[in-house]
C-alpha cells in the first residue's frame, strides 16, 4: 500500500513505515488528466494533469485534519501490474473502512451554499458521484466522509445527509448513522443499492461488489458479464443467504438462478432474510447448496403449480418474519419448471409473473416437498435436453374431447363436469391463487350408455397424469374424494413399467394391495379390476394411450382410453379422450 504525504507530496510506500499511519482517504469520479503512479514521480508532469489540483486540496485538507497521509486510487497504484492492481482491488474495501476520514469529492455540485443549506439543493443528490459503482463501498465502508463541492467547499458529512443520501442511493439511513452493520443486510438488498450504478467497464459491475459482498476473487478484465456470475457463485460458498435468488427479470434462454446482470435487483429493496425464532427449525433442515457443471444444485421446498412448472419457496421475504405475533411467516416463491431430464430445472415466469408472496403457517409447509434441484444456468439450446416446448406458457388443467360431451334429443347434457376440466376447445380458464396439486377434476357420464360411468383426472407431484375410470357412478355410493385421495399422493410412487408384447410405453404399475388395487397390464392393455375401477397414470412428458380389455359379461368390447399434451397456439396442455364402441 503507497500513501502520498500531505506536506511533500511524495508518494510513500508503507513497507517502509513501521506500521500503516492514520491516513485519509479521497473518493471521486475519475476525470479528465488524473494524475498516474508514474507521472506522480516527476513533479513537473504531475503539475500539468488537471488532476493533480485535486491531490493537492486532498492533502491541505488532510492536513488540517491533522493527517499525515492520505491515498488516492489514480497515483497509488501501479496499474502497470496486475497482481497489484488485483489486490488493490480486493482490498479496496478494507481500506476505505480503515480510513481516518473519506473526503468525497463532488466535481458536478457547483455551489456556495452553508452546510444547513445543503439539504434543499437537489444538486447534492443528483450528482454522478451517486452513479457511480465504485463509489458505493466508498460511501458504506468509511465510518467518516466529508463531501465537497467543486470549488472545495465542505457541503457536510455522511451523518449530516444521511436521508439525503439514502434518497438518492436507496441505501437505508440505519447503515448510513451506523446504526446497523453491513451484514444485517440481505444479499439482495445490498444488490438493490448497486442496481442502478454504472462503471465504464462490464466487469467493474461485479468487481465494485467484492467488499460490499466480503468475498475475494481474481479479475478477469474481457470476460464480461460472467464476472457478476462469478460474483454470485463466491457469494454461496460463504453464504446461504437465499435471498441471493429473488431478483426479476428471467430470459428464458439463460434460465438460472443467478442474475446477468445487478439491475435484476432493483426491486428488491427491503427484503429480509431474518426469520424468526419457531422459523429456525426449518432451517436446521436445508442442506448446502453449490454451484456445480450443470447448474446449481439445491434442495428447496416445491409446491406443484401448473404443468411442469413449480412455485419453489426461497426463506427471505419482503419484510421481517414475524412468526411470534401472527403463527404465519412469509416467504418468496419463484417458479422453476421440470425439463425433459427428470433432476433439471429452468426458472421461468407464469403469465409475466416471477416472483410471489407466500404465507404459510407451520402445518401449512407440509404440503410442499423438499427435493434437490439442478438450475441450468448455462444457456439453453434447442436440443434433446431442451425443446420448443419447454418456451410454451402452460395450461393448468385438462381439456376433456368433445366424443364424451354429448346431449339428448332436447339439448340437454348427459355429463356433468366438476373442477377444473375444460370442455371441448373452449379458452383455458386460469385458476388464481394457490391450485392444489393432483385433482384437477371428474367427470360423470352415468347418463350415457356407455360402460364408464364416473372419471376422475388429476396429476401427481411429478406431473404425471393419472386417472380413475369407474363403472360405478359416485352416485351409486362410490365416492373418490377423501383425505388420501385429494392429493393423489397415493399415486406417487409406481414405477414404469411396459406388459409382455406391450406397443404401449409409459405405464405404471404398483403392487397389488394397495388402496383402490391396480388394473394389472396385459399383453393387450389394462386389465378389469376387481372392485370395477381401472387406476393408472403416465409419464409427464409422454402421457398414455391404453386399452382396457374386460372379459366380463354382457360387457366384451375394448375401451381406448388416452392423456396426451396438445399444443394450442402459444399454450401447452392436456387433452383426455376415452372411446368405445357402441
Amino acid at each position: 500500500m503507497r500513501l502520498v504525504h500531505t506536506k511533500t507530496l511524495e508518494l510513500v510506500d508503507t513497507e517502509t513505515l513501521e506500521s500503516i499511519p492514520a491516513y485519509g482517504i479521497l473518493s471521486h469520479r475519475w476525470e479528465e488528466e488524473e494524475v498516474t503512479f508514474q507521472e506522480m514521480q516527476s513533479d513537473e508532469v504531475r503539475r500539468n494533469k488537471k488532476g493533480f489540483q485535486k491531490i493537492k486540496m486532498c492533502c491541505r485538507i488532510a492536513n488540517c485534519d491533522k493527517l499525515e497521509y492520505v491515498w488516492v486510487d489514480t497515483c497509488c497504484i501501479d496499474k502497470r501490474s496486475s497482481s497489484e492492481l488485483q489486490e488493490a482491488i480486493n482490498s479496496m474495501y478494507q481500506w476505505y473502512e480503515e480510513a481516518e476520514r473519506c473526503y468525497a469529492y463532488l466535481f458536478d455540485v457547483e455551489t456556495d451554499w452553508k452546510d444547513d443549506q445543503v439539504s434543499s439543493s437537489r444538486a447534492f443528490g443528483e450528482s454522478v458521484w451517486f452513479q457511480r459503482g465504485w463509489t458505493l463501498q466508498e460511501l458504506v465502508a468509511p465510518h467518516q466522509i466529508s463531501f465537497y463541492s467543486h470549488h472545495w467547499r465542505k457541503l457536510g458529512d455522511k451523518h449530516l445527509l444521511q436521508h439525503e443520501i439514502s434518497a438518492a442511493t436507496g441505501i437505508s439511513v440505519d447503515i448510513l448513522a451506523g446504526y446497523r452493520r453491513l451484514q444485517d443486510f440481505s444479499v439482495a438488498e445490498r444488490m438493490s443499492w448497486a442496481s442502478r450504478r454504472i462503471t465504464k467497464r462490464i466487469e467493474d459491475r461485479a468487481y465494485s461488489l467484492l467488499g460490499i459482498f466480503d468475498v475475494r476473487m481474481p479479475m478477469l478484465y474481457g470476460e464480461g458479464k460472467k464476472a457478476f456470475l462469478r460474483l454470485q457463485e463466491e457469494i454461496i460458498k460463504q453464504s446461504d443467504d437465499q435471498s441471493l435468488f429473488a431478483w426479476q427479470g428471467t430470459n428464458i434462454m439463460r434460465p438460472g438462478m443467478l442474475a446477468l446482470e445487478p439491475e435484476a435487483f432493483e426491486t428488491c429493496h427491503g427484503i429480509s432474510n431474518k426469520i424468526s425464532m419457531s422459523d429456525r427449525r426449518a432451517r436446521k433442515r436445508r442442506h448446502p447448496y453449490s454451484v456445480n457443471n450443470r447448474g446449481l444444485s439445491i434442495t428447496l421446498y416445491l409446491k406443484p403449480w401448473t404443468i411442469d412448472t413449480y412455485i419453489a419457496v426461497i426463506e427471505c421475504s419482503r419484510t421481517p418474519a414475524s412468526a411470534e405475533q401472527t403463527g404465519h411467516r412469509g416467504f418468496m416463491g419463484i417458479f422453476l419448471r421440470r425439463l425433459v431430464e427428470d433432476d433439471q430445472y429452468a426458472r421461468v415466469s407464469v403469465h409475466g409473473v416471477e416472483i410471489v408472496d407466500i404465507l404459510l403457517s407451520e402445518g401449512g409447509l407440509t404440503e410442499y416437498r423438499s427435493v434437490l434441484v439442478n438450475v441450468c444456468q448455462a444457456p439453453l439450446l434447442i436440443n434433446n435436453y431442451f425443446s420448443v416446448d419447454d418456451l410454451r406458457k402452460r395450461v393448468h388443467g385438462i381439456r376433456i374431447s368433445t366424443e364424451l360431451l354429448k346431449h339428448d334429443s332436447h339439448g340437454r347434457s348427459l355429463f356433468e363436469i366438476k373442477g377444473n376440466l375444460r370442455k371441448g376447445l373452449e379458452e383455458p380458464k386460469y385458476p388464481h391463487g394457490f391450485v392444489v396439486y393432483g385433482h384437477v377434476g371428474t367427470l360423470d357420464i352415468s347418463k350415457q350408455k356407455g360402460s364408464i360411468k364416473f372419471i376422475k383426472l388429476g396429476f401427481d407431484f411429478e406431473f404425471n397424469p393419472v386417472c380413475v375410470l369407474s363403472r360405478i357412478s359416485e352416485q351409486d355410493g362410490v365416492r373418490f374424494v377423501n383425505d388420501r385421495s385429494r392429493m393423489l399422493d397415493w399415486v406417487g410412487d409406481w414405477e414404469l413399467t411396459t406388459a409382455e408384447n406391450h406397443s404401449e410405453e409409459s405405464i405404471y404399475d404398483r403392487s397389488l394391495g394397495e388402496w383402490l388395487g391396480w388394473s394389472t397390464i396385459t399383453a393387450k392393455g389394462v386389465a378389469y379390476c376387481e372392485d370395477e375401477r381401472w387406476v393408472f397414470k403416465g409419464d409427464r412428458l409422454e402421457g398414455f394411450s391404453v386399452v382396457l380389455v374386460s372379459s366380463y359379461t354382457p360387457y366384451r368390447a375394448n375401451i381406448k382410453v388416452s392423456m396426451r399434451k396438445e399444443i394450442k397456439g402459444l399454450h401447452l396442455g392436456w387433452v383426455f379422450a376415452l372411446h368405445e364402441p357402441n
